[in-house]
């Protein structure tokens, strides 16, 4: 550039002034830069708090599974013990059924038995009067 003294003088205070202006640029682009650095780092941070409270919130997550399938585990072991317990009664009540309707159908026999001699008796017996009243006439 092939500049007079006086355009030099005239350019002179642009220059400076563009110079301040682009200074100043460079001082609030730091400063935004340092404030974005300390936000990227403060994001980071809750990033890791998140992290953590996420991972606590999961060990709790299976804590709590652990504990709801522990507790159903214990409740299908009551209920099937019970279930046995129930069927064993039944079983000891039928078996006893079958034993007193066994005792029941032998007793009816022996009472039908007796019942029957009493009759062969009974007849034997009004034969034996009819002799006897037989005889007495």
């Amino acid at each position: 550039l092939n500049l007079t003294k006086e355009q030099w003088r005239e350019l002179n205070p642009t220059v400076s002034d563009i110079s301040s202006q682009v200074s100043s640029l460079e001082e609030q682009l730091t400063t935004a830069l340092q404030h974005v650095k300390k936000q990227e780092d403060r994001i980071e941070a809750l990033q890791g708090e998140l992290r953590s409270k996420d991972a606590m919130l999961l060990a709790q997550n299976h804590s709590v599974r652990t504990q709801r399938d522990e507790s159903r585990l214990e409740d299908a072991g009551a209920l099937e013990a019970a279930v046995q317990n129930l069927r064993s009664k039944i079983h000891e009540l039928e078996s006893d059924c079958q034993s007193k309707d066994f005792v029941m159908k032998r007793s009816m026999k022996e009472l039908n038995s007796q019942t029957l001699r009493v009759k062969m008796l009974e007849l034997e017996l009004e034969k034996h009067r009819k002799e006897f009243e037989q005889e007495r006439d």
